[in-house]
């Protein structure tokens, strides 16, 4: 194919002489330089070799037989050919390899071992040292047998609701995918095992328990299918499918894909702190954990959309005086959500005030008698803390000590809350009971204590000096002075009374235009 030097030399002056002329560029006599073994200026190289030919290609399995028509310079054949196989896209170009290595000499060569997928050659002749033309300018796709997992997509994670459409129509709930075989050859099945990479076990049947490769013929060779649905994965994770197309000639072409699939939603997320369900501040914060690892958690507040985001979420300059509600969810890498976790909480800036006192008749005795079941009831303008009116109560029924003083010279009977141990209560204060005519002398009666709601629900006991019990015939009005300023009822965010003694709060009177006759 090729001339050796001298004769080609001769050959080239001889076509320059015929020529009339000395063939060159910018002046210079392109044979002195095809001739000597200086390397030429790029000008002179770039105007003079010519561009390679596309060539053909012919596969048998994983080999690619290549052949093109010749390169001439000067009306003489290039020394060789350098061959290039890019991916389908014209990307990552490489050195053919094989029989195609290096500078080829013939008009033909076999590269073998050739991956599975679809190349383009690139072809460029050489002559020498120093000439290399361009690359043919059309790059034919050359496939090589070859197979592709179309669903799922590699390294993306999967819950129910983007797994079940699998593969489309006809195909829900399926592992789907292409396979392309040589030329003059067809694909004469697909398998497919999926491994679960946490337990390292092997679809079979409904589960994975095997601890080998289980294969499975898929539906389909060109175009193959294979229904798994998402209830036989049982766990979140990590998942490999292996694919292995098989042609007419026995030969295999295979390929793997990871990606995870989260069957179920994901645990509710755990509130571990958040506000009080009363506070008067207008800033809350929680803080919540999930139970698994990879999951992410979405927050909303009082009824917004949700949105990304971390323990500790914080919340600034809330509406004060109103509810609010927070509410929070995970969310695995497959889109999956749980219930949300939920907690309301009221934001209370305003003071509680005391409002009204009232007695009852509740024994069915006399009026204006102090009798066993008779109540004193306190009313609040809001519910009101237990813990403030005794340390550490929570506002169930409990027993006390209800003292009246007798009144001094017709002043009013007192009234006065204690603990059964004789302590004072005193953020309840003290009760003027009208006309000073209810006890001879002073008096301790045994009693219950309540709190319902706004409502302080005294009821009373017998008497332990019955003798000094007297009826009160007379109406009036009571007058109930709370407890001061060193010792203050607060509602549930912790506000302090609103009007505490010596500011007084007088019974007003239900149903009727003029004062009762008290219990």
């Amino acid at each position: 194919m090729s001339l050796s030097r001298s004769r080609y030399v001769t050959a080239l002056s001889a076509t320059a002489l015929i020529a009339g002329s000395a063939i060159g560029v910018g002046g210079v006599a392109l044979a002195s330089y095809v001739t000597s073994d200086e390397a030429p200026p790029n000008a002179v190289r770039a105007a003079s070799m010519p561009q390679g030919n596309d060539p053909t290609a012919v596969v048998s399995g994983a080999s690619v037989t290549l052949t093109w028509d010749e390169n001439q310079l000067l009306d003489q054949s290039v020394t060789g050919y350098l061959l290039t196989r890019y991916q389908a896209d014209g990307t990552d170009p490489r050195p053919a390899g094989g029989g195609c290595a290096s500078v080829v000499q013939a008009l033909t060569c076999t590269e073998t071992d050739v991956p599975d997928g679809t190349w383009l050659y690139g072809l460029r002749p050489v002559r020498g040292m120093h000439w290399t033309g361009a690359e043919n300018p059309h790059r034919l796709p050359v496939t090589v047998s070859t197979i592709g997992v179309t669903f799922p997509v590699a390294n993306r994670s999967y819950g129910p609701s983007d797994y079940g459409p699998g593969c489309g129509v006809g195909y829900p709930q399926s592992l789907c995918g292409t396979a392309t075989a040589s030329p003059g050859r067809s694909i004469d099945n697909v398998e497919v095992s999926v491994r679960q990479v946490a337990t390292d076990k092997y679809y079979s049947t409904g589960a994975f328990t095997s601890g080998t490769e289980r294969r499975h013929r898929a539906s389909g060779t060109a175009d193959w299918h294979f229904a798994l649905p998402t209830t036989e994965y049982g766990v979140a994770g990590q998942y490999v499918i292996h694919a292995v197309a098989t042609d007419d000639a026995g030969r295999t072409s295979e390929t793997s894909v990871t990606f995870s699939v989260y069957p179920q939603n994901p645990a509710a997320p755990a509130l571990t702190s958040g506000p009080p369900a009363y506070t008067k501040q207008a800033d809350a914060t929680f803080a919540f954990t999930t139970s698994e690892a990879d999951s992410t958690t979405l927050c909303s507040l009082d009824g917004a959309a949700y949105a990304r985001c971390t323990s500790p979420a914080s919340f600034d300059n809330l509406t004060a005086d109103t509810s609010h509600t927070f509410r929070v969810v995970a969310e695995d890498p497959g889109g999956n959500t749980s219930i949300a976790t939920e907690a309301g909480w009221t934001i209370d800036t305003a003071a509680p005030q005391a409002a009204d006192i009232q007695a009852r008749n509740d024994s069915g005795g006399a009026p204006g008698t102090l009798e066993t079941s008779d109540t004193l009831t306190l009313d609040f303008s809001e519910p009101i803390a237990p813990a403030s009116i005794l340390a550490g109560w929570d506002g169930d029924a409990r027993s006390i000590a209800v003292r009246i003083e007798d009144g001094v010279a017709g002043a009013p009977d007192t009234l006065s809350l204690q603990t059964d141990g004789s302590a004072p209560l005193a953020a309840l204060g003290s009760v003027a009971l009208p006309n000073g005519s209810y006890v001879t002398a002073s008096i301790v009666l045994p009693g219950t204590l309540k709190v319902a709601g706004s409502r302080v629900i005294v009821t009373f006991g017998t008497p332990t000096n019955s003798a000094a019990v007297q009826t009160a015939a007379e109406p009036g009005a009571m007058v109930w002075t709370p407890g001061d300023s060193t010792a203050r009822v607060t509602d549930r965010a912790g506000n302090p009374l609103g009007n505490p003694g010596p500011a007084t709060v007088t019974e007003t009177t239900p149903g009727t235009t003029s004062p009762d006759v008290e219990f």
